[in-house]
């Protein structure tokens, strides 16, 4: 099972910040497909990356399997 907590991820620059997901939460089960929908712009790549644990969030957790993925080594 995979749990998202409060996720938030900014993407700050010189000229403005831009927040990609603002205060996301859900469970995934481990059983099924799971579609992630939306337009363009919506943060489903931002997303993904951090499910993959390829980005960090901002704020907010990310649990898998019980576990919070900071504490997972590379």
């Amino acid at each position: 099972m995979i749990e998202l907590k409060n996720i938030t991820k900014i993407y700050h620059s010189k000229k403005n910040n831009v927040i990609a997901l603002n205060d996301v939460s859900f469970t995934l089960d481990n059983k099924g497909i799971t579609f992630i929908l939306g337009k363009s712009g919506s943060g489903k790549s931002t997303l993904l990356n951090l499910l993959g644990g390829l980005d960090k969030p901002s704020t907010g957790k990310i649990i898998v399997d019980g576990k919070c993925i900071k504490d997972f080594s590379n």
